[in-house]
């Protein structure tokens, strides 16, 4: 389970391109690892698929995150959503 916040939001129009651009600041904590099935009382499920690329060496701390997003609400007469997200995220050493 986890819990995202969003910290900043920048959005720019590129009118010739099918496509637009935004730039988000968000952190995201696990909240608890040991939650394996959507919990009681639940309002919207996110599943992510997810792929990660970074340098073998570990030279840098950044990575790339390219992911598939499905939102689902519990209301099963609302439709679900998909969003794909490219990511640059930088890396804990902790």
């Amino acid at each position: 389970m986890e819990y995202k916040e969003k910290l900043q939001q920048l959005d720019l129009t590129l009118p010739a391109a099918t496509y637009d651009f935004r730039i988000s600041l968000a952190s995201e904590k696990v909240v608890d690892q040991h939650v394996t099935s959507i919990p009681q009382g639940w309002s919207m499920q996110r599943v992510k698929r997810r792929r990660s690329y970074m340098r073998r060496d570990h030279n840098i701390a950044w990575q790339i995150d390219v992911t598939e997003v499905t939102s689902r609400p519990r209301d099963a007469t609302q439709a679900k959503s998909i969003v794909f997200e490219i990511e640059m995220e930088l890396r804990s050493y902790a």
